[in-house]
């Protein structure tokens, strides 16, 4: 019985590597993979689109790590240096704990800045209900409630973008039962 059960299993993983070898020649003969920018790239690639859309001042994404501590993994700021902001240390210790906020509450968080019709913008990044990190806007004008969609959209692709990077930095021999795991072989699959 116990052979057989192991000889099951063999089996599933041996069509789950087979599936994962075609998908990535595949992948591979197209060129489509030597195309695609770095994770960087992408994530920078999406602030200056929504700079195009929002008026932005800044725009931070954090990734976030096992512990919920928070890394930059990609910054946009313009260019004009506002003489207001002159002390940036509590600029940014107040921007964390908006983003510590919003991973906790799993919700966009808006604070309106005594600076006038400036507001800053912390946005939730999940994936597939797991948290991957934070975007955190400052925007030369007060929050609009239409822009929720929008800032959804986007929040869900860059946490997709920061799954994907998180899973290919990941040894996929990191343990030595993660070769003979199933579910191990079917995260690999989702992440071609």
């Amino acid at each position: 019985g116990i052979i057989s059960l192991s000889l099951v299993q063999v089996n599933r993983l041996w069509q789950g590597d087979r599936t994962l070898t075609g998908r990535l020649l595949n992948r591979v003969t197209e060129k489509s993979i030597l195309k695609t920018p770095a994770a960087n790239g992408r994530l920078m690639s999406g602030l200056k689109l929504l700079q195009t859309m929002l008026p932005l001042q800044e725009a931070v994404v954090y990734q976030g790590d096992n512990l919920q501590n928070l890394h930059i993994a990609a910054r946009l700021k313009t260019s004009s240096d506002d003489p207001k902001t002159s002390n940036r240390n509590s600029l940014w210790r107040e921007g964390i704990n908006l983003c510590q906020r919003a991973m906790v509450t799993r919700d966009l968080v808006v604070q309106s800045t005594a600076d006038g019709p400036t507001s800053i913008v912390a946005v939730p990044l999940t994936h597939e209900d797991e948290p991957a990190g934070t975007l955190l806007l400052r925007l030369n004008s007060s929050f609009n409630d239409d822009d929720r969609p929008l800032l959804a959209a986007v929040g869900s692709q860059f946490a997709r973008n920061l799954k994907r990077e998180s899973a290919s930095k990941q040894s996929s021999l990191s343990s030595l039962f993660g070769f003979f795991s199933y579910s191990a072989a079917r995260k690999k699959l989702d992440a071609a």
